[in-house]
């Protein structure tokens, strides 16, 4: 297995370097607005997104516009970020495209700064500033990449990167609550009503995932179950793709065939079933996760 994904990783690189050099040369540099790209090495579940919102919310709390650019696959991350951001939307726009360099072109001078998440592999952008959020892992050799490494690129590919997060020391992701969908799908504001209580009618806990880490994502819902009271313990774990389009079709049997436990999803995940606009009624025991970000 470990030559055959090492094989595999050789094969990636070289389509990585070839399409680098045919059709990701560096571009222009923006002239009217800051761009800040916020990227990693990892394949997914870096974190990327939560990052480039804290960062939104900070640039719109200072007073000055941002557009928040995501990748055209990632509907559920631009209702994510949406939902999170509600608070200044006034100054913040969420764009999701195909080209993320042809769009921050485009937009250059109509906001104050354009943070474009997880743009760290288009070379073609000119960021004023590029944050790498740092796993502390391998990265330097061909197989640190994947499929027989956790790595999409390598450190030498990124030598302009401006300032680095140490994961789980300059930023902490951690489960902040855990609340029932119908109270969550009522927006940010809802959320400051605690609905973890909820939890201590059903027999055990499920936990279904469809984000690029879903170990880390069960740690964190692990520690936040247990600092509550009387809540019951996990007892199977579903791991989904990520910008899963048929999370929504999957849960419904799912959840009424589990209808003694209670079944917690990310954030994310939940934007999947508000996206597929299907009614609600037989995911009575379905929890949201509730994810809070710290930037030190």
């Amino acid at each position: 297995m470990f030559f055959s994904d090492y094989f595999s990783a050789i094969t990636y690189r070289f389509g990585y370097e070839l399409h680098r050099m045919l059709f990701l040369r560096p571009g222009k540099r923006l002239q009217k607005s800051k761009l800040i790209v916020v990227g990693s090495f990892r394949v997914g579940g870096a974190g990327k997104t939560p990052v480039a919102m804290e960062l939104a919310k900070k640039f719109a709390l200072e007073g000055k516009s941002v557009a928040v650019l995501v990748h055209a696959v990632a509907a559920d991350e631009e209702l994510l970020l949406q939902r999170k951001l509600a608070s200044v939307a006034d100054l913040v726009k969420v764009i999701r495209t195909k080209n993320r360099y042809k769009t921050s072109l485009e937009i250059d001078g109509t906001v104050d700064v354009i943070v474009c998440d997880d743009g760290f592999e288009d070379s073609r952008m000119q960021p004023d500033e590029t944050i790498l959020l740092d796993w502390n892992e391998p990265c330097e050799l061909i197989h640190d990449l994947w499929p027989s490494g956790n790595c999409r690129s390598l450190r030498r590919d990124h030598p302009n990167i401006t300032k680095t997060l140490q994961c789980e020391k300059d930023v902490l992701f951690s489960v902040e609550k855990i609340v029932p969908l119908e109270l969550w799908k009522n927006g940010e504001s809802a959320l400051d009503k605690n609905g973890s209580s909820c939890l201590s009618s059903f027999a055990s806990c499920l936990v279904v995932c469809g984000l690029g880490d879903p170990e880390r994502f069960e740690l964190d819902v692990e520690t936040c179950l247990k600092q509550m009271d009387k809540c019951p313990e996990i007892a199977d774990f579903v791991v989904r793709p990520d910008h899963d389009n048929a999370f929504a079709s999957f849960m419904e049997p799912f959840c009424t065939e589990n209808s003694e436990s209670a079944v917690i999803i990310s954030e994310k995940d939940a934007c999947r079933l508000l996206l597929a606009e299907k009614p609600l009624d037989a995911l009575k025991n379905v929890f949201v996760a509730v994810q809070k970000v710290e930037i030190h």
